[in-house]
């Protein structure tokens, strides 16, 4: 099963007509089955899940992909509400500033406790805090679903 789903089903789910698809869509996960749980399917996640399950390193690039123009969508919703908002590279990871914030943008599975963060959000944020910045650490499906809570954040 998880052979299928991270072989046909991923192609399927990645191809270039189905990247549109930002969660999901009558053609990847929707059915009227599981209308109740629409706001809850998101196609990345579930291949993610799969790939962990299968004991396969995480394809992190399917979601950083995304957020490049997600943080510039974020900036021009947002930035002119904010001081100086603007899409910044941190050392290893996308970067929103705003003033004296930042938000380091990962994976939506990566942890957010410092202890447990990954080398990648490690780098990103000790290079951020040498330039005085507060750090905290989203996540692209957090950016895409909810950026006013992003908005909350960067203040």
């Amino acid at each position: 099963m998880l052979e299928a789903i991270l072989g046909t089903v991923a192609d399927r789910w990645t191809a270039p007509d189905h990247l549109s698809c930002d969660v999901s869509c009558p053609d990847c996960l929707r059915s009227w089955d599981n209308r109740r749980l629409h706001p809850l399917l998101d196609w990345r996640l579930a291949l993610d899940v799969a790939e962990l399950a299968a004991g396969r390193d995480l394809t992190v690039k399917r979601w950083l992909a995304d957020a490049p123009r997600l943080a510039r969508n974020f900036v021009e919703a947002f930035g002119g509400a904010l001081d100086s908002a603007a899409v910044v590279e941190g050392a290893d990871l996308l970067v929103l500033r705003a003033g004296t914030k930042a938000a380091v943008i990962g994976h939506p599975l990566w942890r957010r406790e410092e202890q447990l963060w990954t080398s990648e959000q490690e780098a990103s944020a000790a290079a951020l805090r040498g330039r005085g910045l507060k750090v905290s650490i989203i996540d692209v499906r957090q950016l895409r679903n909810q950026p006013e809570s992003v908005y909350g954040i960067l203040a």
